[in-house]
């Protein structure tokens, strides 16, 4: 502070008096103190309702796809690239034995898209919570697509017109991380202040 701004402030302070300078330094401080408890607590909510369950679920379908790849990998190792007797015998019991993989697969990604479900229901639920943004609207256009279209019902060449489907794309998953950790770290930032 300068001397003329010291001497201003001491002009005031005997012009209005020392408690009501006093009064307003404290209702100030209290101000910025309420604010940063309502903006830790918001954080707080989305990470309870919103981006931990988020979180949460996102890391059940990387593993779900993880799992589905591996699956994938050993079924071309397999049955693709090998050469197999003509023999209606083998052909019966490669047939039965490949219907299984792909049924064991399709069931990791059926659970990925119970987690799908859940994770609509926690947006829908949460709207509040949510830091508007793009990626949702994304997700949220190749979940009805799915519900509506029944991976295989639409005819192939309108499918190729409106484009693949994604059970759940990677910059969804990759986003909901970063934001997870964004506000964990907000959060821990706020407390550490405290």
């Amino acid at each position: 502070m300068t001397q003329s701004q010291i001497a201003i402030l001491g002009l005031i302070v005997s012009f209005v008096g020392g408690g009501t300078v006093s009064a307003i330094i404290n209702w100030v401080r209290s101000s910025i103190a309420e604010t940063k408890e309502r903006s830790s607590k918001y954080i707080e909510q989305q990470l309870e309702k919103l981006y931990g369950p988020l979180y949460y679920l996102t890391l059940q379908s990387s593993k779900l796809f993880e799992i589905e790849k591996k699956l994938d990998d050993a079924y071309k190792v397999e049955y693709i690239d090998q050469k197999y007797s003509d023999d209606p015998v083998t052909r019966q019991r490669l047939r039965e034995d490949t219907e299984l993989v792909i049924e064991l697969k399709n069931q990791y990604i059926e659970q990925v898209v119970k987690n799908n479900r859940k994770i609509i229901d926690l947006l829908d639920n949460n709207f509040a919570l949510i830091d508007v943004e793009i990626f949702i609207n994304e997700f949220y256009e190749h979940f009805i697509r799915y519900q509506s279209e029944e991976i295989g019902k639409t005819p192939y060449m309108v499918y190729e017109h409106l484009g693949a489907i994604s059970f759940l794309r990677p910059e969804f998953i990759k986003r909901i991380k970063e934001k997870f950790k964004n506000k964990k770290s907000q959060f821990e930032g706020i407390a550490k202040k405290r």
